[in-house]
């Protein structure tokens, strides 16, 4: 037991003469980034608008200087392929059958940069508490596409299924300041282009494992304020062809619309015949402006070196 006991306490003699130097003093300078050692997958380091490279700059022994830069970019696509066999609703003897896909791309791409100051508290050679404030400017860009394809079958219920016509539809809508409709899932969430303009106070601590390398936790609460687009609009290609079997007639349908105008242009060609019709329908705004304070904690652990 006496062995134990001395060698107990030259471990802690050691610890306490090799430490003396761990926390941050004046000119120091160091590193983070944000991880999640309980998430798998590309979601353990985190660099975007929300989980940020960090650097800090000791002017004295007790007082810094802290720069933070997020950059995130996101690009989703995914293909949804459909087929329905439902009757048609108008006159109820054409059966529609329609087989088609659509693919949907999304990209976001997210920018911020925050500076701020902290003081500093060391509580011990390896404890090192700090509190402060930041304020920064970020901005999200925000951009989607979607193709359809599609092909359908008319057919006379009432004269044994007798082919009437075929046609294809080729529709491309391209989406500015806005991602995409999720054709899977409706109600889901979009993301539209933003700036904002946050100010947070916070407080947080560092743990020095050995010499320069530490660990840390943040939390504060922040107020952000935000802003969305004059004008987050949508433009829209579509082209319609159909074929009537009885006559062979080919009729081909253009038809182009951008919300920020709202002008609609359409586009007949049959038989050689070419004959457009141009309507307004109306622009589509979408802008405004949010203000958010609210608690919050760096859901991660900062993991940083000094030097």
């Amino acid at each position: 037991m006496k062995k134990i006991f001395l060698a107990v306490l030259a471990i802690v003699g050691v610890c306490n003469t090799t430490s003396a130097q761990y926390t941050p003093q004046k000119n120091d300078i160091s590193v983070e980034v944000g991880f999640n050692p309980f998430k798998g997958g590309d979601g353990v380091f985190k660099l975007d608008e929300d989980f940020q490279f960090k650097a800090r700059w000791m002017f004295t022994d007790k007082d810094a200087l802290r720069f933070k830069l997020g950059l995130g970019i996101d690009n989703d696509s995914w293909t949804t392929e459909y087929t329905d066999g439902a009757r048609y609703a108008d006159d109820n003897t054409k059966d529609h059958f329609l087989s088609g896909s659509t693919e949907t791309k999304n990209k976001r791409t997210a920018l911020s940069f925050n500076v701020g100051y902290e003081r500093h508290f060391p509580v011990s050679e390896r404890i090192d508490l700090y509190a402060g404030g930041e304020f920064g400017f970020g901005f999200v860009s925000c951009s989607g596409e979607q193709t359809t394809n599609s092909y359908a079958e008319y057919y006379d219920l009432n004269d044994n299924g007798k082919l009437l016509g075929y046609g294809t539809i080729n529709n491309v809508t391209k989406f500015e300041k806005q991602t995409a409709y999720n054709t899977t899932d409706p109600t889901a969430n979009r993301d539209f282009s933003v700036t904002r303009f946050t100010v947070a106070a916070l407080a947080g601590f560092d743990f020095y494992v050995y010499k320069g390398l530490y660990l840390g936790a943040e939390l504060g609460i922040r107020f952000a304020n935000g802003k969305t687009p004059k004008k987050a609009y949508y433009t829209e290609n579509n082209v319609t062809n159909s074929t009537t079997v009885a006559n062979n007639t080919t009729k081909t349908t253009i038809r182009d619309y951008s919300s920020e105008s709202g002008i609609s242009t359409t586009t007949t060609i049959e038989g050689g015949v070419t004959n457009t019709t141009t309507a307004y329908s109306g622009t589509s705004l979408n802008e405004g402006s949010t203000t958010t304070l609210k608690f919050y904690v760096d859901p991660c652990v900062r993991l940083g070196i000094k030097f």
